[in-house]
């Protein structure tokens, strides 16, 4: 007796085989899917994490020279400037105060002093830097706020959302009763 091929069935068939490879290929987009995106959420965050520390360094070189300078300019109360000059005490020269000048320049944050010098790395971009200058009399200390906005570089520079904001005040140590010289005449008042 013959048996049947037909018969035996050990296998699987056509129709069971194209079911389960067409589940797995359903699960595998899925999963690329999801793999790519958690690869953008990780290049994303490694550019912000790029650009927050570049803006913090940014924003504490400036600190620490503001906290020993004075003589600033005072354009009209509150109002924004693209720079920002002043005398510094960084070199811890009493006699000898340094003038400096922090600006915003194209796509940078250059300070100025015997020679300019970047201050922002390369591979970010600052769409915008201002500084506000405040002082409630002319002997009362210093008050400036740093207001910087930056972009990685080449990348989401078209995108608002791409940009990292940062912002401090800081007050200088350095009371004008301390100038030499007096020039505001705080010691009379």
């Amino acid at each position: 007796m013959k048996k049947n091929i037909l018969e035996n069935k050990k296998g699987f068939t056509v129709i069971e085989l194209l079911v389960a490879s067409a589940i797995f290929v359903i699960f595998l987009a899925v999963a690329v899917g999801s793999f790519t995106r958690i690869l953008q959420v990780q290049r994303t965050l490694a550019r912000r994490i790029v650009i927050t520390s570049a803006l913090g360094t940014a924003i504490e070189t400036i600190s620490r020279e503001v906290r020993v300078g004075y003589d600033f300019p005072i354009v009209q109360h509150n109002q924004p400037m693209g720079s920002l000059a002043f005398k510094s005490f960084a070199t811890h020269d009493i006699e000898n105060p340094v003038d400096v000048t922090y600006s915003f320049d194209g796509d940078k944050i250059v300070r100025t002093a015997a020679q300019s010098t970047q201050i922002t790395p390369t591979d970010v971009v600052i769409k915008n830097a201002t500084f506000i200058v405040n002082q409630k009399d002319k002997c009362q200390p210093w008050r400036i706020t740093i207001v910087i906005s930056a972009v990685p570089k080449g990348v989401g520079m078209d995108k608002p959302e791409e940009a990292i904001n940062v912002q401090t005040t800081v007050t200088s140590r350095i009371l004008p009763i301390d100038m030499k010289g007096d020039p505001y005449q705080c010691k009379s008042m």
